[in-house]
């Protein structure tokens, strides 16, 4: 798999990536809590050790800054957190309306503090759902996948973006 839904032998979708290696069927809840309640301390780690030139320099007009796959980031699990919650909540749920930020114009820290309020409150939102609430139908690109895979999927988003904004400072650290 490049990068997708899989279904495994169980019957589940699976979201794997062959860039970044990950696999969602190595994953439970509480792996995805603990990555959760530490993504913020771990994008803060990676900028800090960032040249100050290159958070916001793109370095291809393709390729996000630093900052900008930050404030993606923060987007990501922030309108993923309502997603789950209105699939666990909810029978026939909408998707949240959201606007996407100019990662180049953020505020690092207001961001950083808005990315771990995301991702702490989708951690603490799993302590409070069932095995059922993770369970319930979710259709993702013509394919019935449940919650999880919703959780699962900002934990593979911002552990990519981590892994991408890796590799740009890759040498300038």
């Amino acid at each position: 798999m490049a990068y997708g839904l899989e279904q495994g032998e169980d019957g589940r979708w699976i979201e794997g990536c062959d860039e970044c290696h990950f696999d969602g069927a190595s994953w439970d809840t509480v792996g995805a809590q603990q990555f959760l309640r530490s993504l913020a301390a771990s994008w803060r780690t990676l900028l800090d050790r960032a040249p100050s030139k290159l958070l916001r320099t793109r370095p291809e007009p393709s390729t996000w800054s630093p900052v900008e796959y930050l404030a993606h980031c923060r987007d990501v699990t922030t309108v993923l957190r309502e997603i789950v919650q209105r699939h666990v909540t909810r029978d026939d749920p909408t998707m949240p309306e959201r606007s996407a930020t100019n990662g180049l114009e953020v505020d690092v820290e207001a961001t950083l503090t808005e990315l771990d309020d995301a991702a702490r409150g989708l951690a603490d939102d799993l302590d409070a759902y069932s095995e059922a609430d993770l369970a319930r139908p979710v259709e993702i690109d013509d394919k019935l996948a449940d919650v999880l895979v919703l959780v699962l999927h900002a934990v593979h988003d911002a552990d990519h973006h981590l892994f991408d904004v890796r590799r740009q400072l890759v040498g300038h650290d």
